[in-house]
């Protein structure tokens, strides 16, 4: 049966099964057939690629539980052994506890990254079958038309929308959730993130950064993508997740990030300490952002977390500068371990040596939010920012004083054109 059936498919797939009129009803009912017991076979093995996964798991849980006995470590191997007992009983993937010790972590880790391996790999198999199913039933309806078998006509090209219909969805989600992957460049001008105005492209002398992949932007309320960028009047740009996966993972592998902003705002004073404007946000909130840029009042401010935070906070917290007009503001920020430098329009305004310290390798992936900050339960309003932001720019690298000035003065390119 299995042999018949990929005869049978790659006969579609290659133009060889053509419809003859005295049999398109057979025909059409062993397509449906086939197609029914070749997603059954991809579901059943999809399925068994899990179960392998969580039995691998649960070895690697016995190898770990004994190496906390042996260390006399009962903590560790009480929460092994209720991990493994659950999994027993209930064979899906486990939540990560709170607090897991380190070699636990990295099982997870591991165990969820496979995971999204396999459901990538399998919704691409699906996906594939598929497209073949849709390439293979037009040639069906046209013989249900020629016949003047209306009923079967319209149940071939109700079919056709609904996988339609399905793929579009699949890949909607796919885009929003789904693990990104790109490729290092060599070319110093594509980022892990970057976000910046059309006209950068159009100006001589302006160079623009580029992003890896194409980005998921979900607009929500009032903004508006004009020729200069992204102008804000009581909205605000959301990035999901997973789009921030390549960047983190950058992060993880070189330990120091910088950030690069140009934006021009309509009111020099905007927003307050308890109720901040927030430019750029990546995180779920400011108290434990990964790292943010506000407005509050006419002062900028930056929070950065690291892992070893302040007493009292979860990130650090530092003063960019102020805003005195309402030309054109270009910050940038650079972080690595125990060496933090702020500038403001290519000026140095703060620049801290082993002040703050931690490394940033703990970070996860988060949603970015861009123009204000995403729903806050202990604050009824969160103001917006109301001005223009032309780009946004992060990548897992250090810029040297002389770059940012270089930066700076790509950036006037566009201001001064």
């Amino acid at each position: 049966m299995r042999t018949h059936l990929i005869s049978f498919w790659l006969s579609i797939l290659f133009g060889g099964f053509l419809v003859q009129a005295q049999d398109v009803d057979t025909q059409y009912l062993k397509l449906q057939e086939s197609y029914t017991l070749r997603i059954q076979e991809i579901t059943q093995r999809y399925q068994k690629q899990k179960r392998e996964l969580l039995n691998k798991f649960i070895l690697a849980l016995v190898r770990v539980e004994q190496g906390y006995r042996d260390e006399g470590n009962l903590d560790g191997v009480m929460m092994c052994r209720t991990l493994r007992e659950n999994v027993l009983l209930n064979p899906v993937f486990p939540e990560r506890p709170p607090e897991t010790p380190p070699a636990l972590a990295e099982m997870f880790d591991t165990l969820y990254t496979k995971k999204d391996e396999v459901y990538q790999l399998h919704q691409q198999e699906l996906s594939n079958f598929n497209l073949m199913l849709l390439n293979a039933l037009p040639a069906y309806q046209t013989e249900f038309n020629r016949q003047q078998n209306v009923a079967k006509a319209k149940e071939v090209q109700d079919l056709r929308a609904a996988i339609t219909e399905a793929q579009q969805r699949e890949q909607a989600i796919s885009r929003l959730t789904g693990t990104i992957v790109t490729n290092i460049s060599t070319n110093p001008n594509d980022y892990p993130f970057a976000l910046s105005a059309k006209a950068y492209s159009q100006i001589r002398g302006m160079t623009a950064r580029n992003c890896r992949f194409p980005l998921t932007i979900n607009k929500v309320g009032a903004v508006k993508e004009t020729n200069s960028g992204f102008n804000f009047v009581e909205g605000r740009l959301e990035i999901p997740v997973n789009q921030s996966g390549p960047l983190v993972e950058d992060i993880q592998r070189n330990q120091m990030i910088t950030v690069e902003m140009g934006f021009q705002p309509t009111f020099t004073s905007q927003g307050y300490e308890t109720n901040p404007v927030i430019l750029m946000l990546f995180g779920t909130s400011l108290a434990s952002a990964n790292f943010a840029i506000t407005m509050e009042g006419n002062t900028l401010w930056l929070y950065l977390k690291t892992k070893v935070p302040p007493a009292d906070r979860k990130n650090h917290r530092y003063e960019i500068g102020k805003i005195t007009n309402l030309n054109h503001v270009h910050i940038e920020v650079t972080y690595r371990i125990g060496d933090l430098n702020i500038y403001l329009n290519g000026t140095a305004t703060l620049r801290l040596r082993d002040e703050v310290v931690g490394t940033i390798s703990e970070w996860e992936p988060a949603p970015i939010f861009i123009g204000r900050s995403p729903p806050n339960p202990e604050i009824r309003f969160t103001l917006p920012f109301r001005g223009t932001i032309n780009h946004l720019y992060m990548k897992a690298g250090e810029a040297s004083s002389r770059q940012v000035i270089s930066d700076y003065n790509n950036y006037l390119n566009f201001t001064n054109p």
